[in-house]
């Protein structure tokens, strides 16, 4: 279980945009990242593991409905946004970001 809530909050971390490099490796970083959110939110935000996590108290119940908000709503941003410059510009994307932003802040740092 520990190794599924790694992954978990790994997950949340690839919504974050990464730290901004002088060289162009920025924009590489940020489609390595959606390549790697593509797949991992789908297992990582499965309502199987979500509940696995919730019922081992990993997680709470309201984070289980936060993420399932941030999961489709992901699952709702159009293939044409999985892209470095709609990542960092699209509203559809800072409101995912603002979520997993919050649930890192208010849920997983303690």
């Amino acid at each position: 279980m520990e190794k599924l809530i790694i992954s978990f909050i790994d997950t949340l971390n690839l919504l974050l945009l990464p730290k901004k490099e002088l060289d162009n490796s920025f924009l590489s970083s940020i489609q390595f990242q959606l390549e790697e959110l593509e797949g991992d939110y789908h297992t990582f935000f499965h309502e199987d593991n979500l509940q696995d996590l919730c019922n081992d108290g990993l997680i709470s119940d309201e984070l289980v409905v936060r993420v399932r908000e941030i999961k489709n709503r992901i699952d709702n941003i159009d293939s044409l946004l999985w892209n470095p410059m709609d990542f960092i510009n699209s509203e559809e994307w800072k409101e995912v970001r603002g979520i997993a932003v919050g649930i890192l802040k208010e849920e997983i740092i303690k």
